[in-house]
């Protein structure tokens, strides 16, 4: 599936949902990703954004886990994995 032209294939795992599939983080903002996993799934969500590393939930309420990706200076696009698979992109601006 595109969405406004190939920007990344994107492969949903199994019982993760995210509600965001594309965003732009200016420096100095933080953006907050909303993972949905499936209520059979015992563990949390693995959360790693490419070239930052990976980020623990800064809240959590039921099976939503949320993740807040802050901009420090740093520009281009980078991928957003949950549980291994990419389901995201940021694109980092100055």
């Amino acid at each position: 599936m595109y969405v406004g032209g190939r920007v990344c294939i994107l492969h949903i795992t199994s019982g993760i949902k995210s509600d965001t599939t594309k965003v732009t983080i200016a420096n100095g903002k933080t953006y907050q990703f909303k993972i949905t996993k499936d209520a059979k799934s015992a563990s949390a969500p693995q959360f790693v954004v490419a070239n930052v590393g990976a980020i623990k939930p800064v809240d959590v309420q039921g099976n939503d886990y949320f993740y807040k990706v802050t901009n420090n200076g740093r520009t281009g696009d980078v991928g957003v994995y949950v549980n291994g698979p990419k389901i995201a992109v940021i694109t980092f601006t100055k």
